[in-house]
């Protein structure tokens, strides 16, 4: 049978401690014009957040195998965020008039619909004046 770990309560309240008081900065940063840094510090803020949680509230502080799992997890989805983000950011028009479909010069011609109805397209019977 296996030990357990027991955690201090002492944990739990300094976490809880932490926790309200990132989340003020939370709410006073989010009143805060950054530009472009406030996703990044909001982000920043959770991150913190989440590693308090993780380690003292689920244990991961404690149980090394399962914080190799919760953070091989972790780095599979950043891995994946990478890619993802690195396609999108380097896609782009591969011409201009990709970029610009409505300004775009075909090479192909419409066919006249009338004239296909009538029968002008090289059929004998209209060129001959025949009737259709």
């Amino acid at each position: 049978m296996s030990e357990h770990f027991i955690i201090p309560k002492k944990y739990y309240y300094i976490t809880f401690v932490a926790l309200l008081i990132l989340t003020v900065i939370t709410v006073a940063v989010a009143q805060v014009d950054l530009g472009v840094l406030n996703t990044p510090v909001a982000v920043l803020i959770a991150s913190i957040k989440v590693c308090f949680v993780g380690a003292f509230f689920m244990g991961l502080r404690w149980e090394k195998f399962n914080l190799v799992l919760v953070f091989g997890a972790i780095a599979a989805m950043i891995l994946f965020f990478l890619f993802t983000f690195a396609d999108v950011a380097y896609r782009g028009a591969i011409t201009e008039q990709v970029a610009r479909p409505y300004e775009y010069n075909s090479p192909v011609k419409l066919v006249d619909k009338d004239a296909m109805h009538y029968g002008n397209h090289g059929d004998k019977a209209h060129k001959k004046g025949g009737k259709h």
